[in-house]
């Protein structure tokens, strides 16, 4: 059950890994969820997804966003983010434990 280790998201970030998805491993089964959430320091007054990325966009880079580590899950939806939204925020990431 590979859903948050470098199995999956290695051979997006990395050069010559000699493995991919799906070409080389097939889905056999949905075990369960590992849901996300966003959470701001309620100083800012945003109280939505959409304000923060209003904010973000107004503000390049002064939006900072906790990762547990460059190329996890969290990292990698942090960048999926800011590519569909058009934003560009800080990340900051943090090893061993929650962000």
């Amino acid at each position: 059950m590979p859903v948050l280790s470098s199995f999956v998201s290695l051979p997006g970030v990395a050069a010559n890994v000699p493995i991919q998805l799906p070409r080389d491993f097939s889905a056999i089964g949905f075990a369960g969820e590992n849901p996300m959430f966003v959470v701001v320091n309620p100083s800012l007054g945003i109280t939505k997804l959409s304000d923060l990325i209003a904010r973000a966009k107004a503000h390049p880079d002064d939006i900072s966003c906790a990762v547990t580590g460059v190329g996890r899950l969290t990292h990698l939806t942090a960048e999926l983010l800011q590519s569909r939204s058009g934003i560009k925020v800080l990340t900051v990431p943090y090893t061993g434990g929650p962000a």
